[in-house]
């Protein structure tokens, strides 16, 4: 995305938040389902033209395990809560 600026170019000089991007399914989603899913998302992943492609937009894939990623986005509800907190960010 070349014509969005930068945190800090958009006035938020010091900001390091890595953005990412992962895939979500229902909350009771029985765990066979999940695990089919996440290794079919990971034999995808493992295609050379895929892989390319990601790189090509600038994206880093991580390759973590379902359990790893969920401890992953707790984490960051964690983080961004704090964040919002401090800044006072209300939902609207």
């Amino acid at each position: 995305m070349p014509d969005v600026p930068t945190l800090a170019e958009a006035g938020v000089p010091g900001a390091d938040y890595v953005f990412w991007i992962g895939a979500f399914g229902p909350a009771r989603m029985r765990p066979a389902v999940t695990e089919r899913i996440h290794a079919e998302v990971q034999r995808a992943m493992a295609v050379p033209d895929v892989k390319a492609k990601i790189a090509n937009l600038g994206a880093d894939p991580i390759n973590s395990s379902v359990a790893e990623f969920d401890s992953f986005v707790k984490r960051e509800i964690k983080s961004n809560a704090e964040i919002f907190v401090s800044a006072g960010i209300k939902m609207e």
